[in-house]
C-alpha cells in the first residue's frame, strides 16, 4: 500500500482499533447482561447504544479504508502476437479495402495487414517498418531477423531491412531496451569489419550510407 494512500487511512484505523478495544472489554468483563443487570430497566439502552455505535464506527471505518479498493482491478486484456495471426487483429483496426487509385504500396500495406505475421518474410517486414505500420509487433521480429544476420536482404540490397529499422524514431525502443542493447553489440562488430571498416569509403557509397546509419543509432 502506498505511503500516501496509508495515512489517508490513518482515520479509519483508528476507529477500528477503538472498537475493537471496546468489545474486547466487554469480552473480558463479561457478557452485556452481566454488565448490565436485567432487573435495571434501563439497561437495555447502554448495550443498545454500545452496538449501535460499535456498528456505525465500523461502517464508519470501512468507508474511509475502503478495503474493495486495495485490490488491483481486472483490466481488458491487451491483444498480443501469441493470440492473433495479423496487424489487423492485433491493432484491433481493419483498413478499408483501398480504393481503385491507390498505389502499389498502399495495396500492399493493406495486405500485409491482413497477412498472418508468423509468414512475414524479411521483404514484408521492411515494407511495413519503412511505413511505420506495425512497429510494435513487427519490430521484435526484425530485430529477431538481424541478430541472426544484420544484412539480411529484402527486395533491393544487403541490409535494406536493418536500414528501415535504423529509421525508427526512439520511441519505438520504448520496450525493447533489451534487444536495442543486442542488435547494438553486433552492429558495433559489423561496422569494425570490412567492408564497413574502410575509412576511404565514398559518402554516396550504399556501405558508407548504412555505416553512418548505424554510427548514429548507436549515438542515440
Amino acid at each position: 500500500m502506498p505511503g500516501d494512500e496509508f495515512k489517508l487511512r490513518i482515520p479509519g484505523l483508528l476507529v477500528l482499533a477503538a472498537v475493537w478495544v471496546m468489545l474486547g472489554g466487554v469480552i473480558g468483563v463479561g457478557s452485556f447482561g452481566q454488565i448490565y443487570p436485567l432487573t435495571d430497566k434501563d439497561g437495555w439502552k447502554n448495550p443498545a447504544g454500545i452496538a449501535a455505535a460499535g456498528f456505525g464506527a465500523c461502517l464508519v471505518g470501512l468507508l474511509v479504508l475502503e478495503p474493495w479498493s486495495w485490490f488491483p482491478r481486472a483490466r481488458p486484456r491487451r491483444s498480443t502476437l501469441t493470440t492473433v495471426t495479423t496487424i489487423e487483429e492485433y491493432e484491433r483496426n481493419v483498413w478499408p479495402d483501398p480504393g481503385p487509385d491507390a498505389t502499389s504500396l498502399v495495396r500492399r500495406c493493406a495486405e500485409l495487414r491482413r497477412k498472418p505475421v508468423a509468414d512475414f518474410t524479411v521483404e514484408d517486414l521492411r515494407v511495413l517498418l519503412g511505413q511505420e505500420i506495425g512497429v510494435p509487433a513487427l519490430l521484435p521480429r526484425a530485430v529477431a531477423v538481424l541478430l541472426r544476420d544484420p544484412l539480411a536482404e529484402g527486395a533491393y540490397h544487403p541490409g535494406d531491412l536493418l536500414s528501415n529499422v535504423l529509421r525508427l524514431r526512439d520511441a519505438a525502443w520504448s520496450d525493447l531496451q533489451t534487444e536495442r542493447t543486442q542488435l547494438a553489440a553486433v552492429l558495433t562488430e559489423l561496422i569494425a569489419r570490412p567492408p564497413f571498416s574502410d575509412p576511404d569509403l565514398k559518402p554516396a557509397h550504399p556501405d558508407r550510407l548504412l555505416r553512418d546509419a548505424v554510427m548514429r543509432f548507436l549515438g542515440r
